[in-house]
């Protein structure tokens, strides 16, 4: 971290729009050489990271930790909480469905989770609300839609919109925050992935509810999907079904499940992983590494666990492209695609991009 800077992601705050971006891939690339990965630079290609997207107003969630009433956080690493009535990364709905929330004081609440569709639609769920909570919240507030208490849900669920594809999102499962560079990342992938010459199969690790399986199902006969939150997963079957893909998932830990699917299926021709910050458990990565796929489409949020990951993956895969995307602007993070092709002397295809 800059000196000065006290390691505070408000010092990009301080930062323009370039600054801040020419940090964070310095930070980032320091992060991954001191992991270890830095004798690839001869071997892949580094994309540029994007920067005329939006950095503020982007966030699609905030949880509110609530005291009296009112909205705040939690100050990282302690139990000091500080009211915040305001913040400049929530999408606008979020901040009119804030100030409602202040306006009301909703006194027994604990927290407050606020999702918004691409469409300005949110739900809502108040973690020791009551009914008379959330018929405040949705009166006080017409942009709600919908409210989750612990006795009843009163309203609907706005679907999310990415593409063509719509997704039911559950309250606690993971959807990316960001709409816009989501898309970002998506298109980018489309346009690089290695293509089937037939239909095959995308095995969708920590797929969630199914979104980026069935973002790319029109190049696949089927799609499996493993998902260790077991909520998510008929989510993803229904997902699936409402978008008229051919999609299996199954609820288990990947680390548990990878090697015995693995074996159960046609080898699949292309592997999507997308796993939380701890990166792939040990074994996770060892039978990805052996599990014949042609590619593997790694996106990351942590460079020292991707960077862990690929050296397991470096025995039978190369990577071709390496891009980073923020997902997350005006903090300290960084999303990481990584297109990794099967080491394979007698395939000639290469994965097209353009540098």
């Amino acid at each position: 971290w800059p000196e000065g800077s006290e390691q505070s992601t408000w010092y990009l705050f301080d930062l323009g729009n370039d600054a801040a971006c020419d940090w964070l891939c310095k930070y980032y690339g320091d992060l991954i050489e001191e992991n270890g990965i830095d004798y690839y630079r001869q071997d892949f290609n580094m994309l540029p990271l994007d920067r005329q997207r939006p950095m503020y107003h982007y966030r699609n969630k905030v949880t509110w930790h609530m005291r009296h009433g009112q909205t705040g956080f939690f100050i990282k690493g302690s139990k000091d909480w500080i009211p915040i009535d305001h913040c400049m990364l929530l999408a606008k709905p979020l901040s009119i469905a804030t100030d409602a929330i202040n306006k009301i004081g909703l006194r027994h609440s604990k927290t407050i989770m606020l999702r918004t569709n691409e469409k300005g639609e949110l739900f809502a769920v108040i973690n020791g609300g009551t009914c008379q909570d959330a018929t405040k919240l949705s009166t006080q507030c017409s942009l709600i839609k919908g409210v989750a208490t612990a006795e009843n849900i009163d309203g609907k669920m706005p679907l999310i919109t990415l593409g063509k594809y719509c997704y039911e999102v559950t309250p606690g499962s993971f959807f990316q925050i960001n709409f816009t560079e989501m898309e970002a990342l998506i298109t980018f992938v489309k346009e690089h992935m290695l293509l089937p010459k037939k239909d095959g199969i995308l095995l969708d690790l920590y797929c969630g509810v199914g979104t980026l399986g069935i973002t790319f199902s029109k190049y696949f006969q089927e799609i499996w999907g493993i998902e260790s939150y077991s909520e998510a997963v008929p989510v993803a079957q229904r997902n699936a079904a409402n978008n008229g893909v051919c999609g299996h998932y199954i609820a288990a830990k990947t680390e548990d499940s990878l090697e015995t699917l693995i074996h159960r299926i046609p080898t699949p021709h292309t592997v999507v992983v997308d796993p939380p910050r701890s990166g792939l458990a040990p074994s996770a990565a060892k039978t990805l590494s052996q599990c014949g796929a042609q590619q593997i489409i790694y996106i990351s949020c942590d460079p020292a666990t991707l960077s862990r990951d690929l050296k397991i993956l470096k025995d039978n895969y190369k990577i071709n492209l390496v891009k980073p995307f923020n997902l997350f602007p005006r903090t300290s993070h960084l999303e990481t695609v990584v297109l990794l092709q099967k080491n394979d002397p007698m395939n000639r295809n290469k994965i097209n991009y353009m540098g």
